[in-house]
């Protein structure tokens, strides 16, 4: 279920045309923690999914992730919110995420090469110049 969170970062964050340190410099994190959070080696908090939504203009999208898929394995959640797991609602907001994606995709195509998603499913592309990578 982490991995629906980072895979919906990294698609907003593409979408949006930045790149991991431009994104932790809005959300006011280093990009070492950004970079974490998307590789899965640490977990997002509920306030870095705020200031990822936030940032990145998710209008509740990754919040809305975050709380189906992250917080009931976590922490509760402060703003008193239900935190029920729920497959079709993870799937639902993650198709949100990743035609925000796809428009940016159509619109900016030389943005773009092929690449696998982490749900093994071939994606339609992937920003490089974006990707910060060791």
């Amino acid at each position: 279920m982490y991995d629906e969170f980072r895979h919906a970062l990294r698609q907003a964050r593409l979408a949006a045309g930045l790149k991991q340190a431009a994104l932790a410099r809005k959300m006011e994190y280093s990009k070492g923690h950004v970079s974490r959070v998307e590789k899965g080696q640490r977990n997002p908090t509920y306030a870095f999914a705020k200031a990822a939504d936030a940032a990145l203009g998710a209008n509740g999208a990754l919040l809305a992730i975050y709380r189906v898929a992250v917080a009931p394995r976590t922490e509760s959640m402060p703003d008193g919110n239900s935190t029920e797991t729920s497959d079709r609602r993870i799937d639902a907001l993650t198709l949100r995420v990743d035609a925000l994606y796809e428009a940016h995709r159509r619109h900016h195509p030389e943005d773009v090469v092929d690449v696998p998603s982490p749900r093994g499913e071939a994606n339609a592309g992937e920003e490089t110049a974006g990707v910060d990578r060791p």
